[in-house]
């Protein structure tokens, strides 16, 4: 069977619409940070993926309302946040979350320190029935902050890829503070 060219024109057209689509690519996602844009760019590779890059995202009011009550021990205000995509797993996309808030006294007035806090959530614009959100870890805002993985069954290269956004959105923290 021969092909003319405008067949040839059609078919390789839609090859190519195929392959730069993306099931998610109508759906809500997190805004970028211009807060966070003077941090550089990071890149992480899955098994057998070429290099994606890991960008900070702002998070949504809602999602850092949840945030407040559920991995994040001060009661300050937030000072700095970020949001970057972990991985994307049978059970949906994954982020990572880190915020930086504020240590204030009852009355009010500055501490003069605050905290850091990393979580893990499938939740874009805040709580839903089946939206997650699973502490990462927390100290003091200023120094160095280990994510604890423990409360994830994540191996491989998925983990290595959660690790990897735990770390971007840490440096995304940093650039901005």
């Amino acid at each position: 069977m021969r092909l003319g060219l405008p067949t040839v024109v059609v078919v390789a057209a839609a090859l190519l619409a195929a392959c730069g689509s993306h099931p998610d690519a109508g759906a809500s996602r997190p805004r970028s940070s211009s807060s966070t844009a003077s941090a550089p760019d990071s890149t992480a590779a899955a098994a057998g993926d070429t290099a994606t890059p890991l960008r900070c995202e702002e998070p949504s009011k809602a999602l850092l309302d949840w945030a407040s009550v559920s991995i994040v021990g001060e009661t300050g205000p937030i000072l700095r946040s970020a949001l970057v995509h972990a991985a994307t797993t049978p059970t949906g996309d994954w982020y990572v979350l880190a915020v930086d808030r504020e240590s204030v006294y009852d009355d009010g007035t500055s501490a003069g320190t605050g905290s850091r806090a990393l979580g893990l959530t499938n939740a874009v614009d805040g709580k839903a029935e089946r939206d997650q959100m699973i502490p990462l870890g927390t100290g003091p805002m200023g120094k160095p902050l280990m994510a604890s993985w423990r409360r994830v069954s994540w191996t491989g290269s998925t983990l290595a890829a959660g690790r990897a956004a735990a770390e971007r959105a840490i440096a995304c923290l940093d650039a901005a503070g």
